[in-house]
C-alpha cells in the first residue's frame, strides 16, 4: 500500500490483518522499524533462525511504516531473508509512503533494495491510499486559529 502519511495504509493493513484472524490465518504486524530491531536482536542472541522460523510458519506478515525509518546494512540483508522467505510462500503486506526509487536509500544498498521490490512485485498488487491526509481533515484541531497559524508560519 503506497500513500501519503495519514492517508489510511496502517489502518487497512491492520482491518485485513484482523479479518484474517478471524478466518484463522496466522497474523503478525511489525513496524518496518520494530521488524529490524528484533531481526538484528535474534542474530545477537544467536537465534535469528528461530525468529525467521516463527515468521515463517505465518498466513500473512504485516509490515507498516515501511520508509519512515532508514535502516542500517546488517539489518536490510536480515529484512531481505524474510521477504524473500515470503516469496511465493505466504501474503504480504507493506505500507509505504516511499516511491520504489527512493528505497534504494531506506536500506543504503540500491542492489538489495532492487532484489527486494522484485520479489514484491513479482506477485503483488500496488493500493493506492491517496493523497488526502484524512488525520488532517478529521483533526479535532483542524479549523482551529493556531493551526492556521502555524500553516502559514510553516
Amino acid at each position: 500500500m503506497h500513500g501519503i502519511c495519514g492517508s489510511g495504509k496502517t489502518m487497512l493493513s491492520i482491518c485485513l490483518g484482523m479479518e484474517a484472524c478471524r478466518r484463522g490465518y496466522k497474523v503478525r504486524f511489525f513496524t518496518l522499524a520494530q521488524l529490524a530491531v528484533r531481526l538484528k536482536a535474534a542474530a545477537q542472541e544467536e537465534r535469528l533462525e528461530n525468529f525467521l522460523l516463527s515468521l515463517r510458519s505465518l498466513d500473512l506478515l504485516i509490515i507498516d511504516e515501511w520508509g519512515y525509518t532508514s535502516i542500517d546494512s546488517e539489518s536490510a540483508g536480515f529484512l531481505y531473508r524474510v521477504i524473500a522467505d515470503c516469496y511465493e510462500q505466504k501474503a504480504l503486506i507493506i505500507t509505504t509512503n516511499l516511491a520504489f526509487s527512493d528505497w534504494g536509500r531506506l536500506f543504503a544498498d540500491e542492489q538489495l533494495a532492487a532484489a527486494i521490490i522484485d520479489r514484491i512485485v513479482h506477485y503483488g498488487h500496488l493500493i493506492d491510499t491517496g493523497k488526502k491526509d484524512w488525520r488532517l481533515s478529521n483533526s479535532t484541531m483542524s479549523g482551529k486559529q493556531f493551526v492556521k497559524a502555524a500553516k502559514v508560519s510553516d
